[in-house]
């Protein structure tokens, strides 16, 4: 297979970009049935989940999967650059490249990956063309650490498909640093807001992209495409709303040995003499609220609730409120302080001890909270 140097040097540069590792993720060349109607193509995943396909210039000849060694990458791009051209060829477990002044190199082939499926005729929710220097620059502004902070893993960056622009932002509120968006102009179709694995993307468009070259950004239910002449890749969708904190929680309260019940997506129960559930809201900051429902055919008048403001008073962080003949108690933490969940919900445990049997004794009655 003669691969000019401008294919090599493209495959490469995908390859950086995605942080290829011959044991883990090695490049794969994909040929299919010729009248599958699917066009030869390079492809590449990152570690971080990023699906790559990268433009293969030959038409399908024969069906074939494999996957290259980095090196061969590297080592095809110079062949090509120095000696004019260079040729693939398969040959069982190897890979031999010929440089068109006739040097050669032959490479053992790694296992190939298992297959990644590519997100094909997804209908899309929005999209937006722009170009690809000013995509870049806006990822890169957006996924600058904030003057100060220390380099360690961040919040996830939301891009936003809007009327005539694209953005990128980036909440930096949890480490009390201020919010950041930065827009490219763009023709787009419909609206989104996302949350999004950058960090190969990024990449590929510092390295793998032209400045002038279009860039298509495209929403979908599961990922966010990008599109350029020479690459296509799919990053999957991060929440960026508080729930994604819930399966956090969750590790931290069966670590320490607790009984965790899961539900939706959106809440835990924590099992024991008094049941608590667990919910993550959103706001500034983002809180882990713990409740229960103390007592329910509650007859509330002015004496009760003058009792629930004193038991209030006297109990530091608690909090209780009447929802019909209902009284809650809740406490809330705020998410920075997730490793404390656990001692949190047993100092919550201790303060209501006794009050389900005195409001029991107004003709109230202590119940186990429902997950809805």
């Amino acid at each position: 297979m003669p691969i000019d140097h401008d294919e090599w040097q493209r495959i490469r540069d995908v390859s950086y970009a995605a942080g290829i590792d011959d044991l883990v993720n090695p490049p794969v060349l994909v040929h299919t049935h010729p009248g599958s109607g699917e066009a030869p193509h390079w492809l590449v995943w990152s570690q971080d989940g990023t699906v790559v396909e990268v433009r293969h210039d030959l038409p399908a000849n024969r069906p074939l999967k494999v996957a290259l060694p980095g090196k061969a990458i590297f080592h095809g791009m110079h062949l090509a650059a120095r000696e004019g051209s260079c040729t693939l060829a398969l040959d069982g477990d190897y890979a031999r490249l010929v440089g068109g002044q006739g040097s050669e190199a032959v490479f053992d082939l790694p296992p190939t990956p298992p297959e990644v499926g590519i997100p094909h005729a997804i209908q899309p929710s929005a999209s937006a063309t722009a170009r690809g220097g000013q995509v870049a620059d806006a990822i890169l502004g957006a996924a600058t650490l904030p003057e100060g902070m220390e380099p360690g893993p961040g919040p996830a960056m939301e891009v936003g498909i809007e009327a005539d622009a694209v953005g990128f932002g980036v909440d930096w509120r949890c480490a009390g640093r201020p919010r950041c968006t930065f827009r490219a102009p763009a023709d787009t179709q419909g609206t989104a807001v996302v949350g999004f694995q950058f960090g190969t993307v990024k990449d590929l468009l510092l390295h793998a992209s032209e400045q002038q070259e279009e860039v298509i950004v495209t929403a979908y239910l599961d990922c966010v495409g990008f599109e350029t002449e020479r690459w296509k890749a799919w990053a999957d969708k991060v929440d960026t709303t508080a729930a994604r904190l819930v399966p956090l929680a969750a590790e931290v309260l069966e670590e320490a040995g607790l009984n965790v019940e899961h539900s939706s997506g959106s809440s835990l129960q924590v099992e024991g003499e008094i049941p608590v559930r667990v919910e993550c809201f959103d706001g500034e900051p983002e809180v882990i609220r713990i409740s229960t429902i103390l007592a329910t055919n509650l007859k509330v008048d002015a004496a009760l609730r003058d009792q629930v403001d004193k038991l209030m008073a006297s109990r530091v962080g608690l909090r209780l409120w009447f929802e019909g003949t209902r009284l809650v108690a809740a406490e809330d933490l705020p998410s920075e302080m997730g490793p404390e969940l656990p001692a949190t919900i047993q100092r919550f445990r201790h303060q209501l001890h006794g009050l389900d049997v005195l409001f029991a004794a107004t003709g109230g009655t202590f119940e186990e909270p429902e997950l809805e």
